[in-house]
This record gives C-alpha cells, sequence and structure tokens, in this order.
C-alpha cells in the first residue's frame, strides 16, 4: 500500500485569526491515537527531551482535520477552506503561539506511523523540538494520521 507523509511547522507569535468551525464531517470519524502520542513520547525521552501532554481541544483539532482530508479526499496542511494548523488548534480552543503539524496515511498503526516520521527530516524536527509542550492525535477513516503539537501564548 502506497503510504503518505506530509509536515508543517509554524512557528508563530500571538496572531489572533480564528478559523472555521470544526464539526465533523458525514460519516467519516476519527478518534484520537493516544498510542502515536505514547510512541512519540518515548522517542522525545530517549533524546533527553520532555514528554508532550495530550490536550482535548489539540486532539479536536487532529481529528476534525483527519476528517476533513477523509471526507474531501485531499491530504496537505491548507484545507481547502483555506484553514492551517494554527487557525484548525485555535477553532477547537487551544490559543497556540507555537503550531507544526504531521501527517501520515497508509499506515497501520502508530510504530510505522513513527518510523517513518522519523525517516523525514522535517517530521522528526517537529517531533523532538523542545518547543512544543502539548499534542493532539488523530486517526481517521483512510488511515489518516494528524498529530498536532502547540504551546500555549
Amino acid at each position: 500500500m502506497k503510504r503518505a507523509l506530509c509536515v508543517a511547522a509554524l512557528i508563530l507569535a500571538g496572531c489572533a485569526t480564528t478559523g472555521p468551525d470544526i464539526a465533523p464531517q458525514g460519516d467519516v470519524v476519527a478518534r484520537p491515537a493516544p498510542d502515536l502520542l505514547a510512541a512519540v513520547n518515548a522517542e522525545r525521552g530517549a533524546g533527553g527531551l520532555a514528554a508532550l501532554r495530550a490536550d482535548p481541544a489539540l486532539d479536536r483539532a487532529a481529528m476534525a482535520h483527519a476528517e476533513d482530508m477523509a471526507a474531501k479526499g485531499y491530504f496537505d496542511h491548507v484545507a481547502p477552506d483555506g484553514s492551517t494548523p494554527l487557525r484548525r488548534m485555535r477553532a477547537a480552543g487551544f490559543d497556540a503561539c507555537y503550531a507544526a503539524e504531521n501527517i501520515a496515511k497508509g499506515q497501520r498503526d502508530a510504530a510505522t506511523v513513527l518510523r517513518d516520521w522519523m525517516g523525514s527530516d522535517g517530521h522528526r524536527r517537529n517531533l523532538l523540538s523542545p518547543d512544543p509542550k502539548a499534542a493532539g492525535t488523530a486517526r481517521g477513516t483512510g488511515d489518516i494520521w494528524v498529530m498536532t503539537y502547540a504551546r500555549a501564548c
């Protein structure tokens, strides 16, 4: 099966924008992926970095993006409506001054997602960055994975 990876990092300082409502689209369902957060935190710990804390708002942003990508058939950090990771995080209720996002598609489990992200400079940079303090995760229809990384303002 073809697998895809994509990465975005946005280092932002307090611009106040809001995004669209992040309600689920149709029958597409995403759920948090705590196994992905545990795998990332183990990798961070091995590198001497603090664990990221799970944040429900960041989970909501990640799930909404996974659902949207599955429902609309795209794979990108910028949604067709123009929303970005930062806008989705803020729409979900997390006021981020640092925001980054990793996405993957087609991997069957969190261990494979982590392996693929660690093999990609941009993904590895996001997950091993000392800047984020919190994270959200999602696994959606079609094995679409989203991980949000953030630090509150």
